[in-house]
């Protein structure tokens, strides 16, 4: 507590003219009695006696008694809003914020005050641009849990809503797709990575089945079409652990927004179509994302354009295809079935197993990682000639389909001609051999008249295809059933009673 100096002026005068103690000289002026000593101190301290000090004017007094400190120039305070966007750059640490924020200001807060003052400013964030992710490090991806609904052909129908959120620039993105499949889960990410322009270096999903097939504290299995899609665009898959909500905070985040700014908006518009609903969609992340945020003065967008897209994957040239995957055993004739097409492979693979990779345009087949074989889809069979096996197993196919034209010709001269159609229309005898067993066991079934009379008929269409003999015979045997039944119902005494 400060004096009046006219208050100490009196205190020393009784000290040093009445000689009273310093004690008394403090209780008669109210100063304290270590006050007093401190300036009876300074007195002797300024190299003149006391006589002198006392007759010296109030203001000079002071100024001999009780100078005016010098005063320390206030410190600047580090700009936080700065601070928070720098370090999200890749390799910038706050460490190093601190250093250059020391060399401009070399009577600045400590590093200890530095990160004080930071914490303070984060509390105030957005939540969303809390995590300290680096620019182009991570995106985060999960399903809304609300759905939009469209009108089809009358019918109400449902659709998805899938979320992602980009780490160091919150930056938006949500799509409605048709359900949660791995196919719509996939091209889902592909229309994000486009959103943004680039791909980020990790993609963090939940525990969707769609992702994770196992997901455990010892192990993680992860969706072979999702790692397919991983490999394309060259990002590395970290799912979120399992109970653990902080690993997703940003995208449960980014679902809360999408279903209070997006969802919730259009929930009284009508639908005709999932296109009509994303197109409705996007103008409204746009906005969104276009928004400034509070304290740091600066959009998504922005955020986005100069932190993650400098240090994100480039999207690749090649555009990506969805792809179906399936493990098969390769059967004796090498031909593997996928969706009621078979495709041929190297035949010493037989007994083998081998991963599918199938789009709706072709088939791949590979094994150990190294590809076999490529295919056009079709519907029936694909044979290429260097998956073949040696001419002596084709000499003996051969001979067995020999055994087939034998045999054909002692049914009909229809049959025969049919067998050798087959025969004819399919590249690889293993093929025909597969067909012609299951023809021979229909005849056994329904009789030789009856496949002679459908080949017959069967070739008047020319139509080579068994299936259409077996629909000849299947159709005859219904109409047989039909006129049965109606004979039953009329009763033999009514034929007689018309004779």
């Amino acid at each position: 507590m400060r004096h009046a100096m006219n208050d100490v002026k009196q205190a020393l005068t009784l000290y040093y003219t009445e000689r009273l103690s310093i004690r008394k000289a403090a209780i008669k002026t109210g100063i304290p009695k270590s006050t007093v000593l401190d300036y009876v101190k300074r007195i002797d301290s300024l190299g003149i006696s006391p006589q002198e000090a006392l007759e010296l004017p109030l203001p000079n007094l002071k100024d001999k008694l009780a100078p005016e400190k010098t005063k320390i120039p206030a410190r600047t305070l580090p700009d936080p809003a700065y601070v928070a966007e720098e370090i999200k750059k890749p390799g910038v640490t706050y460490l190093l914020l601190w250093q250059e924020y020391i060399e401009n200001n070399p009577l600045g807060y400590s590093y200890t005050q530095f990160k004080y003052y930071m914490n303070e400013f984060k509390k105030k964030l957005n939540p969303s641009y809390r995590n300290h992710f680096k620019g182009g490090e991570v995106m985060f991806a999960d399903f809304s849990g609300t759905t939009i609904s469209y009108i089809d052909k009358g019918t109400k129908t449902k659709t998805e809503i899938f979320v992602t959120t980009l780490g160091a620039s919150s930056c938006l993105f949500a799509k409605a797709v048709n359900d949660q499949t791995m196919e719509s889960f996939n091209l889902a990410h592909k229309s994000a990575f486009s959103y943004y322009g680039g791909v980020a270096e990790t993609v963090v999903p939940d525990n969707l089945k769609s992702a994770v097939i196992k997901h455990t504290a010892k192990e993680l299995k992860l969706n072979p079409s999702y790692k397919d899609l991983a490999r394309h665009y060259g990002f590395i898959i970290n799912p979120a652990r399992v109970y653990k909500p902080k690993d997703k905070a940003p995208v449960e985040n980014g679902v809360k927004i999408v279903k209070r700014w997006i969802i919730a908006a259009l929930r009284n518009y009508v639908f005709f179509s999932i296109d009509e609903i994303n197109k409705a969609i996007i103008p409204m992340l746009d906005k969104y994302n276009n928004k400034k945020m509070r304290y740091i003065n600066k959009s998504r967008f922005e955020l986005l354009k100069e932190l993650e897209l400098p240090n994100m994957i480039k999207l690749p040239e090649k555009e990506y295809f969805y792809r179906n995957y399936a493990k098969k055993i390769v059967p004796k004739d090498y031909h593997i079935e996928v969706n009621g097409g078979f495709y041929s492979v190297p035949f010493g693979l037989i007994g083998q197993t081998v991963s599918v990779w199938y789009t709706e345009h072709s088939v791949e087949i590979y094994h150990n990682g190294e590809i076999k074989a490529i295919h056009p889809r079709v519907k029936d069979y694909s044979t290429l000639k260097e998956h073949m096996p040696l001419n002596h197993y084709a000499m003996t196919e051969r001979y067995d389909i020999r055994k087939f034209i034998d045999w054909a010709l002692t049914n009909g001269f229809n049959t025969a001609k049919f067998v050798k159609k087959i025969i004819e229309k399919n590249l690889h005898i293993s093929v025909a051999h597969r067909y012609l067993s299951e023809f021979k066991r229909v005849v056994e079934d329904y009789g030789s008249l009856e496949v002679e009379n459908a080949c017959k008929t069967a070739l008047s269409y020319n139509a080579t295809d068994t299936r259409y003999v077996y629909a000849i015979l299947r159709n005859k045997e219904k109409k047989e059933v039909i006129l049965k039944s109606h004979e039953n119902i009329r009763g033999k005494n009514y034929y007689q009673e018309e004779l």
